[in-house]
């Protein structure tokens, strides 16, 4: 009989990847939890009898790697993947081994914070140091609304210790790969477009990058050394790059697979690479298929609303019937009260449409008729 993998994490991640293992032929078995500890994904895999553990969220990806390695099965490494989930030891890591990056300071007091971004220079990040999923991470171009940034920041890692990054002026780039014994294989590379100059939040996703064929291999490029200098040995892996004056310079990286259809559907959409199946390859110790086979173009933009009370919702039929739209997914529900888009959770309440095309130029344009005609009506109460 087959041993099952063991999928570890946060629902609907752990539920997605289960339903994926499921459709290749994979057996699985689960742990879903908040708060995750090493001793208890090690008496899992015991108990269950299990071979390999797959981490398909953040909060699980330090105590997977760690139980993984005491059982002597494939993972990221415990080394590494702690550094990916610590902003600064990631930072550390990246510059003492040459990776180009941001200047960067770790401040625990807003006067610190003031003092770094005085030091810096604006516009700046601010972000913190180990939360995920863009929460807390805002952008400073006047040091007079410091103060709100370093809150929103310290209240979503629930820690006062933060990073101040320099803000780069360049084509932020998504590279998604694999690193099998250590060596890198990039997957795709995709464009981001942010939804406003004082945003960090991506409003829109093309693949392939509408930038230079260079831009991208220096992302790639940029991609290998940060796995490299970070110690990863297999897994998973997302880098995202800002390309600035012909230097791709690391900003972050994610060592486990995306289970929503960013990256993971543009990648399969564009190049016929399953993500999924491979992490799940991957930790049973097999090869990743990586060779590409097919060559589309694909976008993902995340629609928008305003502030207030969902009262309507309008157009969805309208935006599916588009030629190439593959996807019209509406997260708000009527009632729903909206504020600003300030971070990637933010956004993701609102929704998004997919489309696939045989250029990345055609798919953007489909993927903007399906979004301008999604509108989701919101009210504000006067009192």
């Amino acid at each position: 009989m087959t041993k099952r993998t063991l999928i570890v994490g946060r629902e609907p991640a752990v539920g997605r990847v289960a339903e994926r293992a499921g459709a290749i032929g994979v057996p699985a078995c689960t742990l879903t939890a908040d708060l995750i500890g090493e001793g208890e994904v090690v008496r899992t895999a015991r108990d269950r009898d299990v071979y390999g553990i797959l981490a398909v969220s953040d909060n699980a990806v330090v105590p997977v790697a760690r139980a993984a390695s005491e059982l002597g099965w494939p993972n990221v490494g415990a080394g590494a993947a702690a550094r990916t989930r610590d902003r600064l030891a990631l930072h550390e890591a990246l510059t003492a081994a040459g990776v180009e990056c941001p200047a960067y300071r770790a401040v625990a007091s807003l006067p610190e914070a003031e003092a770094a971004g005085h030091e810096l220079g604006t516009p700046i990040i601010v972000k913190p140091l180990d939360a995920s999923g863009g929460a807390g991470v805002g952008r400073v171009d006047n040091l007079a609304d410091l103060s709100l940034a370093y809150t929103r920041a310290v209240r979503a890692s629930g820690r006062p210790r933060i990073l101040i990054e320099s803000a780069l002026e360049g084509e932020e780039l998504i590279v998604d790969g694999v690193v099998r014994d250590s060596v890198f294989t990039a997957c795709g590379a995709i464009g981001c477009a942010p939804a406003a100059p004082w945003s960090c939040v991506v409003a829109g996703v093309v693949a392939p990058p509408l930038v230079s064929l260079g831009a991208v291999e220096r992302a790639i490029d940029a991609a290998a050394q940060a796995c490299g200098a970070l110690g990863v040995q297999n897994g998973s892996v997302h880098v995202e790059v800002i390309y600035a004056q012909e230097t791709a310079h690391v900003i972050e990286v994610a060592a486990y697979p995306s289970t929503c259809r960013f990256p993971r559907g543009l990648i399969e959409a564009v190049w016929g690479i399953d993500t999924l199946a491979n992490a799940l390859r991957m930790a049973r110790d097999e090869a990743p298929v990586v060779a590409r086979t097919r060559e589309r173009g694909a976008a993902l933009l995340w629609l928008s609303t305003g502030s207030g009370t969902v009262t309507d919702i309008r157009g969805e039929d309208a935006a599916r019937a588009i030629r190439g739209v593959e996807e019209v997914v509406v997260a708000a529900r009527l009632g729903d009260v909206m504020g600003h888009v300030v971070d990637c959770p933010t956004r993701d309440r609102v929704g998004y449409v997919m489309a696939s095309a045989e250029t990345a130029a055609e798919a953007v344009e489909a993927a903007q008729q399906a979004r301008n005609r999604c509108e989701i009506v919101t009210r504000v109460a006067v009192e």
